[in-house]
């Protein structure tokens, strides 16, 4: 899930995005403390809150937009996809994209004001089929599905 983001797929992910010129920043919203086999995921997800880490992505945004960059995209995977909904709830972001969207529920897709695009897998016991078919209604009613 959450284990050592160092070597997962979200930093190859971040890593090809680059290749095509776009800047790309990968905060440590778990500060040097990512989940490991041997920790406990529910005293792990006690001490990394996904709303609360909104709040260490905002001066994120802020630094990038001083840098002149006034478009910025977020894409969240697990855990993340929750910082990513969040995100898309506020003016901060243009764009958003969820993967295996944990943590993520409808109520919080409801929110979503900016374009979004959902990329979920067929077996996917967080966000099955039928959550992802309500997600997709819901960012459809608000006109801001990808």
């Amino acid at each position: 899930m959450l284990t050592k983001l160092v070597h997962s797929t979200p930093m190859n992910v971040a890593d090809k995005v680059a290749s095509f010129g776009y800047y790309v920043v990968v905060p440590d919203f778990f500060h040097g403390d990512p989940l490991t086999p041997e920790a406990s995921k529910d005293d792990w997800l006690k001490k990394h809150d996904p709303v609360e880490a909104v709040g260490f992505a905002k001066p994120v945004i802020q630094a990038l937009k001083k840098k002149g960059i006034c478009k910025v995209a977020v894409a969240g995977f697990c855990w993340g996809a929750k910082v990513a909904v969040e995100l898309a709830k506020t003016a901060d972001i243009q764009v958003a994209a969820i993967l295996h969207p944990s943590f993520v529920t409808l109520d919080d897709i409801k929110g979503v004001k900016v374009p979004t695009a959902i990329l979920s897998a067929e077996l996917d016991k967080k966000a099955p089929p039928e959550l992802i078919k309500e997600f997709e209604a819901a960012l459809k009613a608000n006109q801001v599905i990808l």
